[in-house]
């Protein structure tokens, strides 16, 4: 930390200063040091916490004696990026970190967070990981409808019982299944849903020069359109980032269009709910 410390254009003798917030990998940590001579990337496993599960960002509770506060503020008065939240410094990060530009997070859903903080206001540039949680979100969807088509839980309660009975299950070829939101998530979840023979219908926020099959998807929906597309969904899947448009978007009115018996899989914050009315459609 000798060096000059900056984010843009770097000359002879500078560098990029990346402090490492976050447990991860001592590999992935290379990769980010080997991306170009001039970034230095600062990770004391002293001041980082055990994961507690693979991909785990927070870690186990750490203890904070005065040494770890007092190495964990010098790295952040040089830092220019934080590879990661700095959970105890949200609201005054800027009195803390002069010259940071660029905060990286480690996850999708961190805008509320990052408005809360006031970081736009205070030049603070906050990045998500987009699509990063993909794989494991499309399977938690393939998964969700699955459990009600094979009705699962009535599985369960006879496993419970140590009875063995003859029933019918229901099959997802056929159904209908409705994506709010074809991001890189939403894709995901319509190529499984493809896959199972499913009929699959989307919104996407800008559908202007895109062609629906391209897409892995029956039919495309403006926003402006999803009252069209919610009353033929046997299943809806809402991927959607919070952001003023999307902010309580599912309303009473949104839920009362919906077919009766249709299931509702959230993969989005609760803030895009309005869970009283969710609550009174049920």
């Amino acid at each position: 930390m000798d060096q000059k410390t900056r984010l843009g254009p770097v000359g002879p003798g500078e560098k990029v200063l990346v402090f490492v917030t976050v447990p991860m990998p001592d590999e992935c940590v290379k990769l980010m040091a080997d991306v170009d001579p001039r970034v230095n990337v600062i990770f004391d496993k002293d001041l980082i916490p055990d994961q507690r599960y693979p991909a785990d960002r927070r870690g186990t509770p750490l203890e904070w004696t005065p040494e770890r506060d007092r190495k964990w503020n010098e790295y952040l008065k040089e830092a220019d990026i934080l590879f990661g939240f700095d959970y105890r410094h949200m609201d005054n990060l800027r009195d803390f970190a002069p010259n940071l530009k660029w905060v990286q997070g480690t996850s999708t859903g961190i805008g509320p967070s990052v408005v809360k903080a006031g970081w736009p206001e205070k030049g603070i540039v906050a990045a998500t990981a987009s699509g990063i949680h993909s794989v494991p979100i499309s399977e938690f969807v393939l998964m969700s409808m699955l459990c009600f088509e094979k009705d699962v839980f009535h599985l369960f309660d006879l496993k419970k019982q140590r009875k063995h009975e003859r029933y019918c299950t229901g099959q997802l070829r056929g159904k209908t299944l409705g994506i709010v939101g074809l991001g890189k998530n939403g894709r995901l979840v319509a190529r499984l849903a493809a896959a199972h023979g499913m009929r699959v219908l989307a919104t996407k926020r800008t559908t202007q020069g895109y062609v629906p099959q391209n897409l892995g998807v029956d039919e495309l929906y403006a926003p402006g359109d999803i009252k069209k597309m919610l009353p033929q969904c046997d299943y809806v899947s809402m991927t959607v980032p919070t952001t003023p448009d999307t902010y309580k978007m599912m309303n009473y009115e949104m839920f009362k269009t919906m077919k009766p018996g249709a299931v509702f899989i959230n993969n989005s914050m609760g803030t895009t709910v309005v869970q009283d009315d969710l609550i009174r459609a049920i």
